[in-house]
């Protein structure tokens, strides 16, 4: 079984053309496995995938990941309007409602 422990950008307010950093955690409580692990947003209106690492993990490891999101991921491209801001989760599957707010200043 697949825990999230958590997301922590590297900070919470990002400019349009900006790439963001991301740490995340997740930790293995079954069997080793290869997984795709993916950074979601949600702007409100639902969510989407900006970013996936193809991951092993070993049988009960615990493990830091680091994504980064370029400015692609920001843009209105992606969202048809500039959003307010950003809830990012790091999950093996359609993540739940949490996560970590991050704003987008133009």
């Amino acid at each position: 079984m697949l825990s999230f422990i958590d997301a922590i950008p590297a900070r919470t307010t990002v400019r349009r053309g900006e790439s963001l950093n991301l740490l995340g955690g997740v930790a293995n409580g079954g069997t080793a496995q290869t997984l795709d692990i993916g950074v979601w947003a949600n702007d409100g209106r639902g969510w989407k995938r900006l970013t996936t690492d193809r991951v092993s993990l070993d049988a009960g490891e615990h493990r830091h990941l680091y994504f980064t999101l370029g400015p692609e991921a920001f843009t209105a491209a992606i969202w048809g309007e500039a959003p307010d801001e950003l809830e990012l989760a790091i999950r093996d599957t359609e993540p739940p409602g949490n996560g970590v707010a991050v704003f987008v200043e133009d």
